[in-house]
């Protein structure tokens, strides 16, 4: 079910949640970024190669669900995680506006950033426990 199983670990590992002064552009939604914004930036070697990820607050927050429920996410696949768990039965009006969120880039940023996606995580876990 998770992608995340099957990666390699990082070799080189570091995260920041720095305030952008230049326009990026996020690695899961795609959406700028603009200056002012506060973003997580994961940058690190893993299966030989460097990469830079530059993730939105909103998307950050998103992805509470994943690391809640798989302990991590492949990066610039968040959308695709989220909907394959949506279709595995993790199904809620809360997973629903996440996905949704991220397909629609957030309004260019100006949807509220997501709160409590953890506890969502949690919740729906006990449900598919239970079921």
């Amino acid at each position: 079910m998770c992608a995340v199983e099957d990666c390699p670990p990082w070799d080189v590992y570091n995260e920041t949640n720095p305030t952008a002064v230049l326009e990026h552009g996020c690695t899961e939604c795609g959406r700028t970024i603009r200056g002012g914004e506060q973003y997580r930036r994961v940058e690190g070697k893993c299966d030989g190669y460097w990469n830079t990820h530059k993730i939105c607050a909103h998307c950050d927050a998103a992805s509470a669900w994943m690391m809640t429920v798989c302990n991590g996410w492949v990066f610039d696949n968040l959308h695709t995680e989220l909907l394959e768990h949506w279709r595995d039965g993790y199904q809620s009006a809360g997973m629903f506006r996440l996905i949704i969120g991220i397909r629609r880039r957030w309004h260019d940023g100006r949807d509220r950033v997501p709160t409590g996606v953890s506890d969502l995580a949690r919740s729906m876990m006990t449900k598919q426990v239970a079921a």
